[in-house]
């Protein structure tokens, strides 16, 4: 049962993407990267979809422990001293998941690239199960208002499968079951310097704010 209840949540964490824009590559390189240690707190967060649903939690931004930089491909690993550990929390306190983080710096905004890290409870699964799934990155635009508060948006993967299909835009992709893009990292760079004033190209909102105003 227990080994039943850990397989099932490696399927979420693998899932939990779905309707956001997810990609194999990185959105940045090394040379992009920009570490804002004010990052470094606990946020509660209002998220607010296209439909109008709103949910409430935390985010809690830390540096990477050498110990975890395992988790990191060898291409990223290097730089994890200017990445973050970031753990999101529901209503209740209770962690949901945690992902590696790197702020960068893109065209005109700062966006972060959102990678999967392994929870203590997804790391008891078997190493042979987890090697068949594949951990994607999803992007959020952050817009820092001051030291107090942030903004993040999401962007939308069905807004890029519509321009796909209707051949509005080129982006390399493979699809088995659904679409998964393989753009490399200058392609979704230059998607992101594109669409990001484009109101249609975000999924969904996310209002943070300090645990503790300073």
């Amino acid at each position: 049962m227990k080994r039943f209840y850990l397989i099932v949540c490696l399927i979420i964490l693998t899932i939990s993407f779905t309707g956001c824009l997810t990609t194999l590559y990185p959105f940045f390189t090394e040379k992009d990267v920009v570490f804002k240690p004010e990052l470094i707190e606990n946020w509660i967060y209002t998220r607010e979809t296209k439909k109008g649903s709103i949910f409430k939690g935390s985010i809690l931004f830390e540096t990477i422990n050498h110990t975890r930089t395992t988790e990191l491909y060898p291409g990223i690993r290097q730089i994890a001293d200017k990445g973050y550990l970031v753990t999101w929390k529901d209503s209740n306190g209770k962690s949901t998941s945690q992902e590696f983080v790197f702020l960068a710096k893109i065209g005109k905004y700062f966006y972060l690239d959102f990678y999967p890290a392994e929870m203590e409870n997804q790391q008891e699964i078997d190493k042979v199960f987890k090697e068949q799934f594949t951990k994607l990155h999803s992007c959020y635009r952050i817009d820092i208002s001051n030291l107090n508060s942030f903004t993040l948006k999401r962007f939308d993967g069905d807004f890029v499968n519509e321009l796909i299909d209707k051949k509005q835009i080129r982006m390399s992709y493979e699809k088995n079951g659904r679409r998964v893009i393989t753009a490399s990292t200058q392609e979704l760079q230059e998607y992101l310097v594109k669409f990001s004033d484009n109101p249609k190209a975000y999924e969904e909102a996310y209002s943070c704010t300090r645990t503790i105003n300073y």
